[in-house]
């Protein structure tokens, strides 16, 4: 139930106000504010002498606002949203990443977002209506009336009227339709034909009763309103004469909006606290206990979402009005205008939906799997799957399987090679194979540059041949101001070359002072501590020295009796670092900065070469009266082959070239490992014996650090043991080679085994046939929602289908789709149990003409006569379930059957059968 805050009144303190929940706050007189809630968090408002306020929120952001309306908002990410006040009056706020909302004085709004999605609405002064319109195909028209006409970037329609009766209709694209009356009464129904109707009692109150059940009562000021679920479960909702409107939940929770911070709050059943509030550019952000922090932007469609991990997700709306959102795992989701999706995985696998001109959609998911899906008018849902091909399925399985080949290779290959450099004691084969690939590796590289600037080439020359201004002329002049410009930048080129190399030996050479200086101080120092001075003697001496260096040189030098003085010396050597220090700053500033003029020449030389040698082309060829648009053509085709061939050869080459050096370093690697493992061994040792004489030092009669000194020394221990063991290992040279040759073998089996699968898969994928796979997805669904029955036809052809009848009985149908070989091997089997009948009728003839009796014979028959009857009945109910299995596939394929119909001829074949067997029971009783 509502219970009202209490409040009191604390004079010069504020007034304040609590609430059931743990909800406090205290309001200052100039404005100021402080807000806590139950869960820790809190809001704060300064009130600034101007008229201004600054605002701390719950999440940590903060709001600084003039008393003009301009400012600036500091967002969790330490981002800074702008708020300026232009000479016109009207409010212009910038993000951080540059989207731009500006509110004119008239009410008109502009949105610009980075993405390239804006928005525009202008008041039309004569009319008093504003048209808005988006780069995504948005265009309303709203009128003073309140009245309005929406074109949704999905086509679909909205509009708002009023009919002769005065009252208000709005009609929703989505088939949603709301009729206000002028008593204030209302009817409306959702897109799914749900809805209710609201009266208006005499004394202004009004119950709204949905067709669902619930219902909503309300008072005629609005100062109350109570919600009943179909379940009976209600919410209370009251409003406070300073506008604080308050929820109670029917589950204990409460839902409250307070006017003076403009926040709204949720408080769960738990206790946890969800606050919402709106930021300057008028997106609402909202807190929830766990610290997830949601910012979304009615207008533009843009959301953030900041997890309590760290981790994120941003929803952006592009020029067409597509929701392009993307996770900080990588993953993105796109979801335009017309209801097309897709969703690439962080492995790179996409899975999207067109939509068709025709309003159909079609689905490809990454396991091949094509999904076509419609609506008809009636809401019936038919769906079409396509599995993926055979053909294709291999071909993918066989490039894996090649990927795992040459994976298993390459480490058996560098098992080979480590087994090689322990056996051997030296690396130097496998260091020149690496450098001989490294040359091929740059060689091609070299060569791929060339074919592809030739490319680039053919495409200027391609592009000249079809624009039908250009001349030998033109061609001429343009090709001699390109190799101008490209001289003029190799010049430049060469002059920033030298500057940058100057500039690094300078660098180079105050580097290697300042290292001798430092090394000259840390020398002072340690003779100062060496002649029993403390850190702390020392520090002192040197800052009272820095301070009388300001003043006067010498009277540092009279306070001392000589310059062999150890304090002395390490303050100069201080000094001299320092000195140099603020001239390596300068050098190395000067270095940087021609190392970027130097680099960006380099560019710009390289580019303009390019030009230059696009525009020579182009030259020769326009002056060539054997070059035309099809020469062109086929040389830019050309061209583009080979530049593609050389750049996979060239990226193939680099893939070996790392590969090898792989290789030379594990094989480094293993060599070394004996003599760092060595190493590792005696540094623990020696940390052991530093440790056991801490120990040793330690107070006896100090229980606690006692304890603590022997967990320090057991753990110690522990790391010089596992270190002594390892170098053990690595000492016995003969194990250590066995064990890296057996694991050489290891991995050369595992590779000949993947190779001879991927071999395999290869051939396996060259003949496998382009049809698609067997049992992977149904060929069809159809679901009627008015008559409750789906359709499921399968991979095999076989069909199988439900209905839901009104009473709740599912009904379900199944065919098998017949089999030709079946039927053969039926008539077969009839024709020779006819021939076998026949041969034993004979027989029995010539059987009772030799005896001269037949008294076998009818025994046989009688015999035969009852078997027959037992066959006849099978032989019924087996024709009568084909009959009914024929009736169902029949009626499964009709597009035009329905439940209904099904239904209406069930209750008829049942009436008809009651009529047969009631003409049946009377003729028994007649004979």
């Amino acid at each position: 139930q509502f219970q009202p805050p209490m409040a009191f009144d604390m004079g010069e303190g504020g007034q304040a106000m609590a609430w059931e929940d743990g909800m406090t706050q205290v309001v200052q007189d100039d404005g100021s504010f402080t807000v806590f809630w139950g869960d820790g968090k809190a809001m704060e408002r300064e009130v600034t002498e101007d008229g201004g306020f600054i605002q701390t929120n719950p999440d940590g952001t903060v709001l600084q606002q003039n008393a003009d309306g301009s400012g600036a908002f500091t967002s969790i990410t330490g981002a800074t949203t702008v708020t300026e006040i232009t000479d016109d009056g009207a409010k212009v706020t910038t993000a951080a990443d540059g989207a731009t909302k500006m509110e004119l004085e008239n009410g008109g709004e502009v949105y610009i977002e980075p993405s390239g999605w804006t928005q525009e609405k202008v008041l039309d002064e004569e009319t008093g209506n504003f048209m808005t319109r988006g780069s995504d195909g948005l265009v309303e028209v709203t009128r003073p009336d309140g009245t309005f006409e929406r074109i949704n970037p999905d086509g679909t329609t909205d509009q708002s009227f009023f009919q002769e009766d005065g009252s208000l209709v709005t009609q929703m694209g989505d088939g949603s339709v709301s009729v206000v009356n002028a008593d204030g009464s209302e009817e409306f129904t959702d897109e799914w034909g749900f809805g209710g109707k609201k009266v208006v009692a005499e004394d202004g109150s009004s119950v709204t009763l949905m067709t669902d059940g619930s219902s909503t009562m309300e008072a005629e000021d609005g100062s109350w309103s109570i919600d009943i679920a179909p379940n009976g479960d209600q919410t209370v909702t009251s409003t406070l004469e300073d506008g604080t409107v308050q929820k109670n939940m029917p589950d204990g929770g409460v839902q409250r909006y307070n006017p003076t911070s403009g926040a709204t709050t949720f408080t769960g059943a738990d206790g946890g606290d969800y606050v919402s509030r709106e930021n300057p550019d008028g997106s609402v952000v909202v807190t929830d206990p766990q610290g997830m922090v949601t910012e979304s932007n009615p207008v533009t469609g843009k959301t953030a979402v900041t997890f309590p991990d760290g981790s994120t997700q941003i929803t952006e709306r592009a020029a067409d009005g597509s929701l392009q959102t993307e996770m900080s795992d990588g993953s993105q989701v796109e979801v335009k205008p017309n209801g097309a999706t897709s969703f690439v995985d962080t492995e790179g696998n996409v899975s999207e939906t067109v939509v068709n001109e025709d309003g159909s959609m079609l689905t490809n998911t990454p396991d091949g799997v094509a999904m076509l899906s419609a609506e008809n008018e009636d809401g019936a849902l038919s769906a079409l799957y396509k599995p993926p091909s055979q053909a294709d399925v291999a071909e993918e399985f066989a490039a894996d399987a090649a990927e795992d080949s040459d994976l298993a290779e390459f480490q058996a290959e560098r098992a080979v090679a480590v087994a090689d450099a322990i056996d051997s004691g030296s690396t130097e084969a496998m260091h020149e194979v690496a450098d001989a690939a490294v040359a091929v590796a740059n060689d091609l590289a070299d060569e791929a540059d060339g074919v592809a600037n030739e490319w680039l080439e053919d495409v200027a020359v391609a592009e000249a041949m079809n624009d039908p201004d250009m001349t030998p002329e033109v061609a001429d002049e343009a090709a001699q101001l390109a190799a101008d410009a490209a001289a003029d930048a190799a010049a430049a080129k060469e002059e920033a070359t030298a500057q940058a190399e100057a500039d690094a030996e300078s660098m180079a050479q105050v580097t290697e002072e300042l290292t001798e200086a430092a090394g000259e101080q840390q020398a002072a120092l340690q003779e100062a501590l060496d002649a029993g001075f403390t850190m702390e003697e020392i520090q002192a001496y040197l800052e009272s020295q820095a301070n009388a260096e300001e003043r006067e040189t010498s009277s540092r030098r009279s306070t001392q009796t000589d310059d062999d003085n150890p304090l002395l010396q390490l303050f100069d050597a201080q000094k001299a670092v320092q000195d140099l220090l603020a001239s390596a700053t300068a050098v190395v500033a000067d270095a940087q900065e021609s190392s970027a003029a130097s680099t960006r020449a380099d560019a710009v030389a390289a580019l303009l070469t390019q030009d230059a040698a696009e525009a020579a082309a182009v030259a020769e060829a326009v002056s060539d009266p054997a070059m035309d648009v099809e020469a062109a053509a086929a040389a830019l085709d050309a061209s583009r082959a080979a530049a593609e061939a050389a750049a996979t050869e060239a990226v193939a080459a680099a893939n070996d070239a790392a590969a090898d050096a792989a290789i030379a370093n594990a094989a480094d690697a293993a060599l070394a490992a004996p003599a760092q493992a060595a190493e590792a061994a005696a540094a623990a040792e020696l940390e052991l014996q530093a440790v056991q004489a801490a120990v040793d030092a330690v107070d006896p009669d100090n229980a606690e650090a006692v304890a603590q000194a022997a967990a320090v020394l057991a753990d110690v221990v522990a790391d010089a043991e596992a270190a002594q063991a390892t170098a053990d290992e690595y000492a016995d040279t003969d194990a250590y080679a066995a064990a890296a040759a057996e694991a050489a073998d290891s991995a050369t089996e595992v590779a000949e085994a993947a190779a001879e699968v991927a071999e395999e898969a290869a051939e396996y994928a060259a003949v496998a046939p382009d049809e698609p796979v067997p049992g992977v997805a149904p060929r069809g669904i159809l679901q009627d929602p008015t008559a409750g029955a789906t359709t499921v036809t399968l991979s095999s052809g076989n069909s199988v289908g439900y209905v839901l009848s009104d009473d709740g009985v599912i009904t379900l149908q199944s065919s098998a789709a017949a089999d030709p070989n079946l039927v053969a091997a039926a008539e077969a089997e009839a024709t020779a149990d006819a021939a076998t009948a026949a041969a034993d009728r004979a027989q029995a003839i010539a059987d009772a003409v030799l005896a001269g009796d037949t008294t076998a014979v009818d025994d046989a028959a009688e015999l035969a006569g009852e078997e027959a009857e037992d066959a006849t009945a099978a032989v019924d109910a087996a024709e009568t379930a084909v009959a009914h299995a024929n009736a169902v596939a029949v009626a499964l394929d009709n597009p035009d059957m329905t439940a209904g119909i099904a239904n209406d001829a069930l209750s008829a074949a049942s009436e008809a059968r009651q009529d047969a067997e009631s003409e049946l029971s009377i003729a028994r009783d007649s004979a």
